[in-house]
């Protein structure tokens, strides 16, 4: 279930983005604090469960996520997942799995096996963005937020289809 903001006659779906938690809790409070309006908050791995404690305990916003590495053997969260928000496909993933610290190729054949506009990823720890255009496919961005325990988060908006990808920084 989506809840919408109303700006004008447009309708504006806000999600931070958050990846790499490692037990920053200051730095994720700080950060919700400063969100006042939030759709969703998308979490991409490593510090699973702390992170949707935090977020319970400071946002009424619905916590999706994903595990990473660290998260492996410590909750039951999926490794990756594929949503439609106001005809914007996400894939979430932590990046682990399609090796990312080796380069992105991985994470673009997973946003294109899932016709993905947006690919989510973290494990780098490094905010990076970038539009991927693929010769008769359709293009997606690539967007990693950076690690929320150095206070780095990432904001999407999406209006009528439409996406606006930023990074944050605390």
């Amino acid at each position: 279930m989506a809840v919408y903001a109303a700006i004008g006659k447009e309708v504006l779906l806000t999600s931070l983005i958050l990846s790499d938690f490692h037990g920053n809790e200051a730095c994720f409070r700080r950060v919700l604090a400063l969100q006042k309006h939030l759709d969703y908050i998308f979490f991409l791995g490593d510090g699973y469960a702390a992170a949707e404690r935090v977020a319970s305990e400071e946002s009424a916003s619905p916590f999706v996520g994903v595990r990473g590495n660290c998260d492996i053997f410590s909750c039951e969260a999926l490794d990756e997942m594929t949503l439609d928000l106001d005809g914007v496909r996400i894939f979430l993933h932590h990046g682990h799995t399609t090796s990312v610290k080796q380069g992105l190729s991985g994470a673009c054949a997973a946003a294109l096996r899932h016709e993905a506009d947006v690919c989510l990823f973290g494990h780098t720890h490094t905010p990076y963005l970038s539009y991927e255009q693929r010769e008769g496919r359709k293009p997606f961005y690539l967007f990693n937020p950076g690690t929320i325990a150095s206070g780095q988060f990432g904001i999407m908006e999406i209006r009528r289809g439409e996406i606006l990808l930023s990074h944050g920084r605390l």
